[in-house]
C-alpha cells in the first residue's frame, strides 16, 4: 500500500510539475506577445513621426524653391527690362544722330 501511496503522490506531483510548467510557458508566450504588441505600436508610432516630419520638410523645401524661383523670375525680369530699355535708348539716341541733335547729360 505504500508503495501504492508513493505512485500515486509521485503522478500527482509529475502532473502539478507539467501544469506549472504549462501555465509558466503560457505566461512567457503572453509576455511574448505583449512585447511585440508594444514593439510594432512604438515602430507605427515613429513611422506616423517619420511621415508628419517628412511632410513638413516637404513644404519647407518647396517653400524654399518657390522663393528661390520667385527671386529668380524678378532678376530675369529685371534683365530682360534693363535690356529693352537699353534697346529703346540706343534707338532713341540712333535717331537723334540722325537729326543732327544729342542728349543733354549733365556732369557733376
Amino acid at each position: 500500500m505504500n508503495k501504492n501511496k508513493y505512485c500515486f503522490y509521485r503522478n500527482v506531483q509529475l502532473i502539478l510539475r507539467q501544469t506549472d510548467e504549462l501555465y509558466a510557458s503560457r505566461e512567457n508566450q503572453a509576455k511574448l506577445e505583449a512585447a511585440i504588441a508594444l514593439r510594432s505600436e512604438w515602430n507605427e508610432s515613429l513611422a506616423k513621426v517619420a511621415e508628419k516630419k517628412k511632410f513638413v520638410n516637404d513644404a519647407k523645401s518647396k517653400k524654399e524653391e518657390l522663393k528661390c524661383a520667385w527671386k529668380t523670375s524678378i532678376m530675369m525680369r529685371r534683365a530682360a527690362l534693363q535690356q529693352f530699355l537699353q534697346a529703346e535708348f540706343s534707338q532713341y539716341e540712333q535717331e537723334l544722330v540722325a537729326q543732327s541733335k544729342a542728349f543733354f547729360v549733365q556732369r557733376t
